[in-house]
């Protein structure tokens, strides 16, 4: 179990990031789902479940999303982050 932006998990659980101002397939505003099991945590777009998306907790205690756009320069990204406590 861990606890999530104050939001307590178990295996199998899901928590939904929100992301405004996000052209990424096509949608200004898109849901990030976060899908936390024993063997990590995965992170996909809300309207392609099948599509990962780069994602990383870092040992301090936070987690990072980062989301490429790619369809504009390959230097456009959007960041978003929040607390974990294991």
């Amino acid at each position: 179990m861990c606890t999530f932006d104050g939001e307590e998990l178990d295996e199998g659980d899901e928590v939904v990031v929100k992301i405004d101002d996000l052209d990424l397939n096509n949608c200004s505003y898109c849901e990030i789902w976060l899908i936390y099991t024993d063997a990590g945590w995965y992170a996909f777009h809300r309207t392609s479940r099948e599509q990962e998306l780069p994602f990383t907790i870092k040992k301090d205690g936070y987690y990072e999303l980062v989301i490429f756009d790619m369809g504009r320069d390959e230097d456009d990204y959007i960041e978003c982050s929040g607390s974990v406590e294991w």
